[in-house]
């Protein structure tokens, strides 16, 4: 079996992210490679990020995330051996990384939102291209919207100067702390469905 879950982090009805976990059940018991080693993989290794979970129906990608090594378990009942493992998005991996890790800016120039958010989803490492969906549609005066272009993006539109997430420290926030803060600022959430990380506003979801 294969269930894709949505696990909100908070009960905040304008909660930034919600998880996406893959639970998969396997039956091995009638594996026939004579070597468990190479059919069941190693997944209670330390490395977060040892194996990239793809799950597909028929030629489309549903879901990409990674293994988690500590929700294995192999059951035994009326003779049938089963393995039951979750595979997680990744978004929680962002908040051990350091926004300036291999990032140069200029604290005195400015960046478009949308580069943070392109810049935190990347260092997430799967091995397709992002493709985001943006469906939020807050603009300030001044700005093209969506009905100078289906195309016009508010993220893209929004500039922060790049020391707006340096900390009291004086290093730059985790990736998941400034894609938060983004998120909150729009009253925006973050998902991954259907193998694409969509960006909705909690407020617009019932709109056209």
């Amino acid at each position: 079996s294969f269930q894709i879950q949505y696990i909100p982090n908070s009960d905040d009805v304008f909660e930034p992210f919600y998880a996406t976990q893959l639970s998969i059940v396997l039956d091995v018991t009638d594996d026939t490679t004579g070597n468990t080693s190479e059919f069941i993989p190693n997944l209670i290794t330390l490395d977060d990020r040892k194996y990239q979970a793809i799950l597909k129906v028929g030629t489309d990608t549903v879901f990409t995330g990674w293994t988690l090594s500590d929700s294995v378990t192999l059951a035994f009942s009326t003779g049938r051996k089963e393995l039951s493992f979750n595979c997680v998005d990744g978004l929680a991996l962002l908040k051990d990384i350091e926004f300036s890790k291999g990032i140069p800016l200029d604290n005195n120039d400015k960046y478009s939102l949308l580069s943070f958010i392109l810049t935190s989803l990347n260092a997430i490492n799967f091995s397709t291209n992002l493709n985001i969906i943006s469906n939020v549609s807050y603009y300030a005066d001044g700005m093209l919207d969506r009905t100078d272009g289906l195309q016009y993006e508010p993220f893209a539109q929004t500039f922060v100067y790049g020391n707006t997430f340096i900390n009291s420290s004086g290093s730059y926030e985790s990736l998941y702390s400034i894609l938060e803060k983004i998120l909150k600022s729009f009253g925006a959430r973050l998902i991954q469905a259907n193998n694409k990380w969509s960006i909705i506003s909690v407020n617009q979801l019932a709109q056209e």
